[in-house]
């Protein structure tokens, strides 16, 4: 059955009202394929569109009057089982929808502060330009939001500013086929350009920020080289193969609480994922031994609904240096997962002499570089006990100890940072040179089964869903 208001599930924690747009102030233009009477078959905004039928007009519902029309090349409206309805087009089709005044949409780029957002889905790892107003040609300047094709940027999220000298801002969102927007799977993309701060142009993926830059040039003052055109780029005749479901236009920048809101408003109303989660460390955390068959982070994806993707980077016998380097720097982080779990040191102190503030050091480095990004969040976790363990003496367990603590200091005492300690859920004390509780143990003393996976899925559960946002 396709979607219809009222026929809705009750909200469960953390979810909003997918009937009610939750930020209203400032809203310049809001195009939304439903309920019905949004879209139309003739410019004149006569005759509603029904499934399978042409769009000639989309009704701006922000009450500014910036409707998009087109008489011959047209988006088509379509119904499916899952989502609201959509408007779809090939990129051979030429489809695109345009506004009617150039100066209505400055706003875009002018620099006095905005912020869009925009529910798409991409057919293929294609380009595909979402919207222009001429940020892809020469001209007054502009913005244009498109999914780049070029070399090493192909399948690429691309931002691109344009003021009347040239382009002043370009950058890609790192997302390409394996990362934050795949093709086939529902993105929100966002982005938002306020004058006078560091990285004014901010660019974001299902509310992760993606890239910022500083423009390298004055914003454009004046009406941009066209106005609003969505799904395509006429000048360089490129166009859109995918749907495009929702367009939100403010004439400010939203505060990071209100964009949250919007974020998870569009993110429920049409299936993508708001929050994405990366789950580093070791063979506790990633899986590899026999007893525990569900990784962490497969559990999570299970745990924690459709509006969660959690994806695992830990690898097997991992040391805190290769978290970093590795499955930190070299994966998650240029990923840009908002949400990021690390669980690691055991390895250190099993195979090294180095001291628990060594260890805690290379844990901060990722850590503090999670931080770093706007909104992230950091769950750290304790070394779980293990003082029965073959390996294990007292100068080990004390370095354990002490490790722990610092973990735990560190997370009570930084900001958007939280903790899950494993070592107190599996013992009740965080009291030095306890062994891995029998019943969770998967046999060797060190490493839990999956009841003891489990406990730990439901303490990161809890945190995560917890979270403001």
């Amino acid at each position: 059955m396709p979607y219809q208001p009222g026929l809705l599930r009750p909200l469960a924690s953390g979810q909003v009202d997918v009937n009610v747009l939750p930020v209203r102030s400032g809203l310049r233009c809001w195009l939304q394929s439903q309920p019905a009477g949004r879209c139309f078959t003739d410019t004149a905004r006569t005759n509603p569109a029904d499934n399978a039928e042409t769009v000639a007009a989309w009704q701006d519902a922000s009450g500014s009057g910036l409707h998009v029309t087109e008489a011959t090349n047209k988006f088509t409206l379509t119904n499916d089982d899952v989502n609201p309805a959509y408007l779809g087009a090939a990129a051979a089709a030429n489809a695109r929808l345009t506004a009617a005044s150039a100066a209505d949409w400055k706003f875009l780029h002018d620099g006095t502060g905005c912020t869009v957002f925009i529910a798409y889905r991409l057919t293929d790892e294609t380009i595909g330009v979402l919207f222009d107003t001429g940020g892809l040609a020469a001209g007054a300047g502009g913005v244009a939001l498109f999914v780049d094709d070029t070399g090493a940027a192909e399948g690429f999220l691309d931002l691109r500013v344009r003021n009347a000298s040239g382009q002043i801002a370009s950058m890609t969102g790192g997302v390409s086929t394996n990362n934050l927007a795949p093709a086939g799977q529902t993105v929100v993309a966002s982005y938002s350009y306020q004058e006078g701060r560091t990285g004014e142009v901010r660019l974001f993926i299902d509310g992760a920020l993606v890239n910022s830059a500083d423009t390298s040039g004055a914003p454009a003052a004046g009406a941009p080289a066209s106005p609003l055109i969505l799904g395509r780029n006429v000048a360089n005749n490129i166009g859109w193969d995918g749907r495009i479901m929702e367009f939100l236009a403010y004439n400010r920048a939203l505060s990071a609480t209100e964009k949250a809101l919007v974020d998870r408003y569009l993110a429920q109303r049409y299936g993508a994922k708001c929050k994405h989660i990366a789950t580093l460390g070791d063979s506790t955390t990633g899986g590899g031994y026999a007893g525990a068959d569900t990784l962490i982070a497969a559990a999570l994806n299970s745990e924690l609904g459709a509006l969660y993707r959690a994806t695992n980077f830990a690898v097997s016998g991992a040391q805190t240096p290769a978290m970093y380097s590795s499955q930190w720097t070299t994966n998650s982080r240029r990923k840009k997962y908002n949400i990021v779990t690390l669980m690691g040191g055991v390895n250190d102190i099993l195979q090294t002499a180095d001291s628990a503030a060594t260890i805690l050091s290379r844990l901060q480095q990722v850590y503090s570089e999670v931080l770093a990004d706007e909104g992230n969040v950091l769950i750290a976790m304790t070394v779980l006990p293990w003082a029965s363990y073959s390996s294990s003496n007292s100068t080990r367990q004390a370095t354990t100890a002490e490790l722990n603590n610092l973990i735990r200091n560190f997370a009570a005492s930084n900001p958007n940072t939280r903790l899950v300690d494993g070592y107190l859920l599996f013992t009740g004390t965080t009291a030095s040179d306890q062994p891995l509780p029998a019943a969770y143990d998967v046999g060797d003393q060190l490493h839990p089964h999956q009841l003891g996976i489990n406990v730990l899925v439901e303490a990161l559960k809890t945190t995560i869903l917890s979270l403001p946002g």
